[in-house]
């Protein structure tokens, strides 16, 4: 693994490890979505719909909406292994706002055949902030590593809804999305790619694994990208033969971004100490141009139904499919013009290319929901879901701790002339992995990693 690998496959990783729900992606866009479990392709009556199915922007009868979220997360990522038996945690807590419009600009033919609706909306769709002070056993305590992750994925979403039949819709969302990221990991660097020459005439990779048995080396490292943009699309279908029942379909295609491209700095000199005058004329550290390679944000496919069996209850449930395996099976990086003259010599070569093998699985996710009018103007809302893992124990690491697998929502809502309030709660079920061998790092041999999530939302929507 070359040196600046775990920095910047950790940071590709982040687009799946949010401080969300279902280890993968967001769950919902506002408080009403959240409150039923996610379920809303079948609804999607408010501007969620500009991502979970802009079939359904038909479902707003007024001629203008204006939606706003504020959306809080508490992300805590524990870890342990035989070198903090103790335990380290970490516990960020990020706020997040969502602000979406959408118009008629043909009020009078609502819920019509022919009638087009618009929205255009800030919505996010991935983050994630960690930071964990680790001792590893090549820097026992008091000498620590740190590992730090901000990481930021949001978009501008353009969408349009229309009615094509009395029961059927369609629409589609056209998303300009923008990245940011900053890691900085513990790196690991397979000796025997140490391919420049040393003085005995051998590779110093061969030299130190014959001298030493050192088989790879661990420094540190941080990858700093400059800000990517990129693009993707949504079609939604939504099928309503009565009152008091439907059916809703939605893709998402791959997100067409930018590659990740920014510094990367590199330092050894906590391995070997006082820099070499001979080896190492220019000390341990230095600095590359760093990017990551044809990587896209994964297409999805959903499926839900909603049901009214009275007035005052409605029903929901939704599978969701997202193809993880076509975006992080393999991740390719390219590092270039490395500025130490000596650190290259060492390496032998000022650049470095690398494919590495994470292997992540397909996602399936399940989430139902239920809305309770109890009272005139009020809505309790309750929900669940479940879903696989996409990634192996094996290739778990803190930095991306994409392996929760189970949830629960809390909402209530209420609804006057003119305007709503609605408040939800998500909480992600503590999950734990125990990683025997890491196919990632030695490193991370022997580790338990447990991850949790707690989201509130709170929705505001006015509407004329």
């Amino acid at each position: 693994m070359t040196p600046t690998l775990r920095v910047l496959v950790s940071g590709v990783l982040l687009c799946a490890a949010l401080p969300a729900q279902r280890g993968a992606d967001l769950v919902a866009t506002d408080a009403r979505m959240a409150g039923r479990g996610g379920s809303d392709v079948a609804i999607a009556e408010d501007l969620s719909g500009l991502l979970s199915n802009p079939a359904g922007l038909v479902n707003i009868t007024q001629e203008w909406r204006i939606d706003m979220t504020a959306r809080a997360f508490l992300l805590g990522v524990d870890y342990e292994d035989p070198f903090n038996t103790g335990g380290v945690e970490s516990e960020e807590l990020a706020v997040a706002p969502y602000i979406s419009v959408s118009w008629d600009p043909d009020p009078g033919d609502a819920g019509r055949p022919g009638d087009v609706r618009f929205g255009l909306g800030l919505q996010h769709i991935a983050g994630f902030r960690s930071d964990l002070d680790l001792g590893t056993q090549d820097f026992p305590p008091p000498l620590q590593t740190r590992r730090r992750v901000e990481y930021l994925y949001t978009g501008v979403h353009l969408g349009a809804g229309w009615q094509l039949s009395e029961d059927v819709s369609v629409g589609a969302t056209l998303s300009l999305t923008y990245s940011d990221l900053e890691v900085m990991e513990p790196l690991q660097l397979d000796i025997f790619q140490v391919q420049g020459m040393s003085p005995l005439g051998i590779p110093w990779g061969q030299l130190l694994n014959n001298m030493f048995g050192i088989e790879s080396l661990r420094i540190e490292g941080l990858f700093d990208s400059k800000p990517t943009f990129g693009a993707s699309a949504t079609l939604g279908f939504q099928w309503k033969p009565s009152d008091v029942f439907s059916l809703g379909f939605a893709y998402r295609t791959p997100g067409f971004q930018e590659d990740y491209e920014g510094d990367v700095s590199v330092d050894i000199s906590r391995i070997f100490g006082e820099p070499d005058p001979v080896t190492f004329p220019d000390g341990f550290a230095v600095d590359y141009d760093g990017k990551i390679v044809d990587f896209d944000y994964p297409q999805m496919f959903s499926i839900g139904a909603a049901w009214k069996p009275s007035e005052e209850v409605r029903l929901s449930c939704e599978l969701r499919w997202t193809n993880w395996s076509a975006t992080h099976d393999k991740i390719r990086i390219q590092l270039r013009n490395g500025n130490n003259p000596g650190f290259n010599a060492f390496i032998g070569a000022n650049r470095l290319d690398v494919t590495q093998d994470w292997g992540w699985r397909d996602q399936i996710a399940a989430m139902v929901g239920v809305e309770w009018a109890f009272a005139d103007g009020w809505v309790l809302r309750a929900g669940g879901g479940a879903w696989n893992s996409p990634v192996e124990k094996s290739a778990a690491i803190p930095n991306a701790p994409a392996f929760s697998e189970y949830m629960a929502t809390l909402g209530i809502g209420y609804s006057a002339s003119g305007w709503s309030l609605d408040l939800a709660w998500i909480h992600v079920f503590e999950s734990t992995v125990r990683v025997d061998e890491s196919t990632i790092s030695t490193n991370l041999d022997g580790s338990r990693q447990s991850v949790a999530v707690d989201s509130v939302l709170v929705s505001f929507s006015i509407w004329f």
